[in-house]
């Protein structure tokens, strides 16, 4: 007998043009610092120091934008739905550990009146038995996909 595997892949990843435009800058940035700080350009300029220094800093920033984006680029992996367990990544959870499933909204409330919200987000909560929660964000995954396909892996 054979069995289909449901997949939900993410549609948004951190790497993407704003990534690589940050990888370019520090590449630019640290070539930019290396030049004015070992005197290779620009030597009659009196604020030379100055602008390798802030060349340095800009690329030192970059760089670190771009690892953290990549760090968190790795956490975002496709849901398989198989016949026993759901697989995000490398970690299997079987469908009998998984007590609920739900749409969450996460209203984001103003720092100057509390009536006001600024921002909704939705993330899809799947609670396990163990009282962990696996949180799965509207701004990487299509929350209708992954509903349809948890309510026909998963009934309530």
């Amino acid at each position: 007998m054979t069995f289909f595997i449901t997949q939900v892949v993410p549609f948004a990843t951190p790497i993407n043009s704003t990534f690589f435009a940050l990888l370019f800058l520090t590449v630019l940035a640290a070539i930019l610092a290396y030049l004015l700080l070992t005197n290779k350009w620009l030597m009659k300029l009196r604020s030379r120091g100055l602008l390798g220094m802030l060349s340095g800093f800009v690329s030192i920033v970059c760089a670190g934008a771009v690892i953290f984006s990549f760090v968190h680029s790795r956490n975002i992996q496709p849901l398989e739905f198989g016949k026993n367990a759901l697989t995000i990544g490398k970690k299997n959870i079987a469908y009998k550990n998984i007590s609920g499933h739900y749409v969450k909204p996460l209203i984001q409330q103003s720092r100057y009146s509390a009536q006001i919200s600024v921002d909704t987000a939705l993330v899809y909560v799947i609670e396990l038995k163990d009282g962990k929660s696996i949180l799965l964000s509207n701004d990487n995954y299509n929350m209708l996909d992954v509903k349809t396909a948890m309510n026909n892996y998963i009934p309530k």
